[in-house]
């Protein structure tokens, strides 16, 4: 059976939409992926106004012996 680890990376983005996004970017993406991370959810966080506070970015990757 694969256990994996998990990681949470969360982005402040305080209601505008450009602000902290370049940390989402594409080649930073990759280099998680390049490290075996696999994103698997984007959830946001909203004030009741709907303007968007932040955004947690979930990965995972199997589990390995040094983790």
């Amino acid at each position: 059976m694969t256990k994996w680890e998990y990681r949470v990376e969360i982005a402040e983005v305080s209601g505008m939409i450009h602000r902290n996004l370049e940390k989402m970017t594409t080649s930073w993406l990759n280099s998680f992926g390049q490290d075996g991370w696999e994103l698997i959810d984007i959830t946001t966080l909203s004030f009741s106004t709907g303007i968007t506070q932040s955004a947690y970015l979930t990965f995972k990757r199997p589990l390995t012996p040094d983790s």
